[in-house]
């Protein structure tokens, strides 16, 4: 889902490195889906050495060996359901965001403590099969929303067992990530009164000290000019000498540099035009009807605003565009999603994937997103100290942040105020 770029990209520890660019050449969302992780540790590991089974912590190997085969019976199921409509573990029912105020932690000691969760509650049919070795039975053992309940929780603890074996290489390069974490200016930007509580610090309590410490801390450290152990003692010195009005002031601009980088419309095309209610983009006619219809109906319903006070909006795709030039859609077996950098014109897609899928569905109503221009808005860090990733998304309700999101105002306004007008 996020752009393009080289394996091992070293200015992932550059300030000036955007905020959208793949963690350390690991191309793949916080919320990517199982189908994505085992095409990438299929194409990823077998090359590096230091990324053995050997070197698995022991529940890492267990949940990537049981999540397989979890996998594998699912597949096996669907192959004798008949007419029966087939199963899956993901829907938009069961689809989870990871919101900016409960970020994600996760490694092996916490992949360890979820699967012995889920072994210790799990139903005894469930897992016999699950722990064995046999035969898949050709009929579930159980009812089919338990099979599906329980099947969707093994899943989740498989895709971070697979998200952190895939991690290990990069941590050092993730680390250098943590300059991303927008939470300090984020809730800094929404606090009430701000100027007021920060004239005031000695008079708020301590939770509201702690959490405005936190904030401000983090919102110095976005300006890699400054170590954290800096940014502690600026802000000590500030709160001494009553300044922390002008330690935000000074702080601000990183932060606003760094959140706009991951969240706002930076890239404008040529070839989009805003035409009164509706915008139109060409597109490259990928030459047989099933992609048509797949492009059309699901960018088409996505990127519309039926409910303006001014009246529909729409954004049209024409297949009338020049190869080359225009957006076009490739097909690569095993590929993960993604789009030839913001405002880009290549779509590659997997080709192994059933455009019937839900998540095939809402991936290319979010890569669209980034032929348009936008960019990812989640962010991900490795937190040294602790020893664990992290990684949030800014507004799960947002179709460029997260699996949950959908098209909204604010990706409305972000085009009108960049097109309208542009009609030739």
């Amino acid at each position: 889902m996020k752009t393009t770029w080289g394996l091992f990209l070293l200015a992932l520890a550059s300030a000036a490195a955007p905020a959208h660019t793949p963690a350390a050449g690991l191309d793949i969302p916080p919320d990517a889906t199982s189908g994505i992780y085992r095409n990438e540790l299929g194409k990823r590991l077998r090359p590096l050495n230091d990324l053995d089974g050997e070197r698995d912590a022991p529940a890492v190997a267990e949940a990537l060996r049981l999540g397989e085969r979890n996998l594998a019976w699912l597949a096996h199921l669907n192959a004798h359901r008949g007419e029966r409509p087939a199963l899956s573990f993901t829907s938009p029912s069961n689809t989870t965001g990871v919101p900016i105020t409960s970020p994600k932690r996760y490694s092996d000691v916490s992949v360890e403590r979820d699967l012995s969760a889920f072994k210790a509650a799990a139903d005894a049919s469930f897992l016999n099969v699950i722990l064995g070795s046999a035969s898949f039975p050709n009929e579930i053992p159980l009812a089919e929303a338990e099979y599906l309940a329980l099947g969707y929780k093994l899943d989740r603890v498989y895709q971070t067992a697979a998200r952190w074996k895939l991690m290990q290489p990069y941590l050092w390069q993730l680390a250098a990530r943590e300059r991303d974490d927008i939470r300090g200016f984020y809730f800094l930007e929404r606090e009430s009164d701000l100027s007021s509580k920060l004239q005031n610090f000695a008079s708020l309590d301590a939770e509201k000290q702690g959490a405005l410490r936190g904030h401000l801390e983090n919102l110095c450290f976005n300006n890699a000019r400054y170590s954290k152990a800096q940014c502690r003692s600026r802000f000590e010195t500030s709160l001494s000498q009553n300044q922390l009005v002008d330690f935000f002031a000074a702080a601000r601009p990183s932060g606003e540099q760094r959140f706009s980088r991951l969240y706002n419309l930076n890239v404008r095309r040529d070839d989009l035009q805003w035409q009164g209610s509706n915008a139109h983009l060409s597109f490259v006619d990928p030459g047989t009807q099933t992609v048509r219809d797949f492009l059309k109906v699901n960018i088409e319903d996505e990127w519309q605003r039926p409910d303006l006070t001014t009246g529909a909006w729409n954004l049209l795709i024409d297949f009338a565009g020049q190869s080359g030039l225009s957006p076009f859609v490739t097909f690569v077996p095993g590929a993960t999603p993604n789009v030839n950098g913001l405002g880009g014109n290549r779509i590659t897609m997997d080709a192994n994937a059933p455009l019937s899928e839900y998540d095939v569905q809402w991936t290319i109503r979010h890569e669209f997103g980034h032929v348009l221009g936008f960019p990812d808005c989640y962010v991900e860090f490795y937190d040294e100290p602790a020893q664990e990733m992290v990684n949030y998304q800014i507004d799960t309700t947002d179709l460029m942040c997260s699996r949950q999101g959908k098209m909204n105002t604010r990706l409305y306004e972000a085009l009108r105020q960049t097109y309208e007008g542009t009609a030739r």
